[in-house]
C-alpha cells in the first residue's frame, strides 16, 4: 500500500502491513483454498501473495476490474477472510493501475461498515481514474529519471574537473575510485593496473567503509598471489582488450572459477561490473564496482560507467602528455646546466660529479657513476652520486681491485656475500 485515505474510527491499513507481518506471510496463504483465481461469476481479488507468484494474476493478463458487493457471500476462504477482516473491508471495487502496458499495482475503494451495492457509475469513476494515474505515474517516473540524469551529469562533470585539476595520477586515480562509488550506490569500486608485461595489480579502491574487506587482504593476495588475475596476464588483457565487459547481477549464477568465487564470497562481493580503461586506445586497466547483495544492473548505470571510464582514460592521458613534457623539459634543462657547468670549468673531476648528481636526482636512481676504460680494458669508476642507504663503488674499488677487472663493474654485498648488480657489462 502506497496511498490511504479513510473516514475516522477506522484502522490504517498503511500502518497495519507495517506492523502485521502475518497479514502477507506465506503461512497465512501455504494452502492452495488461500490463492484465489476464478469466482462466479467474476474472480474474486487475489492475495498479496498470489500476486507475487503470479506476476498481477489476472489483471496482468487485462482483466479489468473486480467488484465485491459482500466479503462473505462469494465463499472466499477462511485464510482470506482474515486477511479482508484485518482491514476491516466488507465490500469493495478493485481496478488495474497500468504504467506503459506493464500492471504497475491497484487501485481500490473499500466500504467498512456493511455490504454494498456498487453502481455502475461508481465503477466507471474508478475505471477512468485509474488510466490518469498511470499517466500521472508515468510522467513522475520520467521527471525522476530526467532528475537523476541531470544530477550524475553534473557529478560526472565535477568528477572530471577535480581530477583535471589534480597534481598527480595517483590523486586522478583517488577520485575517480572515490566517485565512481558514490555516483553508482556501490559499496567498493576499484582500479587494476596493468604493466608492461601483462600482469597487474589494483592501485587503488574505495570501499563504503572499514567494515569491507580490502582488496589488499591476505586471502585475496594469497589466492592470486603477485598476480591478482593469471587470466589477464596469459592472454594480454583477454576480452578487456577488444572493449568487453564483465556485468555479473549474481555471482551464484556466474560460471566464475572456484578459487575466484571462494575470494568473492570472502570479501563479501554478490555482483560486480568490471570494465576496461583505455589510454590512447591502449588497454590501460580495469575499473571494478562491487556490490555486496545481488544487483540487476540497469543500463543507465552501465552507460554511466561508461562514460566514467572513458573520462578517466583522457584524463590519464592528459597526464601522462604532462608529465613527458615537464620531464623532457627537466631533461633539457639538466643537459643545459651540465653544459654550462663544463663550459665553466677545467676540472673534469667536477663536470663528471656534477654530471652524476644532476642525472641521479633528474632520473631518480640509486646511483649514477662516470667509469673509465684502460688501455687493457680494465677501467674503474671515476666520479659516483648515490643514496646515503649504498655502499660507495668507489670506497670498495679502492681495496677490493678485482671489482674492475676485465671491464666488468660489479660488487659483493659485505653482509650476504651475494652478487647484488652488475653496473657495467661487456656489450
Amino acid at each position: 500500500m502506497l496511498a490511504e485515505s479513510m473516514s475516522s474510527g477506522w484502522v490504517s491499513v498503511m500502518q497495519l502491513q507495517e506492523t502485521d507481518d502475518e497479514l502477507y506471510s506465506t503461512e497465512m496463504n501455504a494452502s492452495s483454498s488461500c490463492t484465489l483465481k476464478y469466482l462466479e461469476p467474476t474472480p474474486a481479488l487475489d492475495n498479496d501473495t498470489y500476486f507475487k507468484a503470479n506476476q498481477g494474476g489476472e489483471y496482468a493478463r487485462g482483466k479489468k476490474f473486480q467488484v465485491v458487493n459482500d466479503i462473505y457471500r462469494p465463499g472466499f476462504s477462511p485464510c482470506y477472510l482474515q486477511s479482508l477482516e484485518k482491514y476491516q473491508a466488507r465490500a469493495y471495487i478493485i481496478v488495474p493501475i497500468f504504467q506503459e502496458n506493464k500492471l504497475w499495482g491497484l487501485f481500490a475503494v473499500y466500504q467498512n461498515s456493511g455490504a454494498r451495492e456498487w453502481q455502475a457509475n461508481e465503477l466507471n469513476l474508478l475505471l477512468k481514474i485509474a488510466p490518469q494515474l498511470g499517466i500521472a505515474i508515468e510522467q513522475a517516473e520520467k521527471t525522476e529519471q530526467l532528475r537523476k540524469t541531470v544530477a550524475r551529469q553534473k557529478s560526472l562533470a565535477q568528477m572530471v574537473d577535480r581530477m583535471r585539476n589534480t597534481s598527480s595520477l595517483e590523486n586522478v586515480l583517488e577520485i575517480a575510485v572515490q566517485e565512481t562509488r558514490k555516483l553508482l550506490g556501490v559499496e567498493r569500486s576499484s582500479i587494476y593496473r596493468f604493466n608492461p608485461d601483462w600482469s597487474g595489480k589494483n592501485v587503488v579502491e574505495a570501499p563504503l567503509d572499514q567494515d569491507f574487506k580490502s582488496l589488499q587482504d591476505s586471502c585475496f593476495l594469497t589466492t592470486f598471489a603477485n598476480n591478482s588475475y593469471p587470466y589477464l596476464k596469459k592472454n594480454q588483457g583477454g576480452k578487456y582488450k577488444d572493449g568487453e565487459s564483465s556485468i555479473v547481477s549474481d555471482i551464484r549464477e556466474s560460471n566464475l572459477e572456484e578459487r575466484l568465487m571462494e575470494v568473492l564470497e570472502r570479501l563479501d562481493v554478490k555482483a560486480y561490473i568490471k570494465m576496461p580503461i583505455f589510454v590512447e586506445q591502449k588497454l590501460w586497466g580495469i575499473i571494478h564496482i562491487y556490490q555486496s547483495r545481488t544487483r540487476v544492473w540497469q543500463q543507465e548505470d552501465i552507460e554511466l560507467l561508461r562514460r566514467i571510464v572513458v573520462q578517466v582514460g583522457i584524463v590519464i592521458q592528459q597526464k601522462q602528455n604532462l608529465e613527458a613534457l615537464q620531464t623532457q623539459a627537466q631533461q633539457e634543462k639538466t643537459i643545459s646546466k651540465i653544459v654550462q657547468r663544463i663550459g665553466g670549468s677545467l676540472k673534469l673531476q667536477e663536470i663528471f660529479r656534477s654530471a652524476t648528481q644532476e642525472v641521479r636526482q633528474l632520473l631518480q636512481v640509486d646511483r649514477a657513476v662516470v667509469y673509465r676504460f684502460n688501455p687493457d680494458w680494465t677501467g674503474e669508476v671515476l666520479a659516483e652520486s648515490a643514496g646515503s642507504e649504498w655502499v660507495s663503488v668507489m670506497e670498495i674499488q679502492e681495496t677490493d681491485k678485482t671489482l674492475v677487472s676485465s671491464g666488468r663493474l660489479s660488487f659483493r654485498s659485505p653482509s650476504c656475500g651475494c652478487s647484488q648488480s652488475n653496473y657495467l657489462s661487456s656489450y
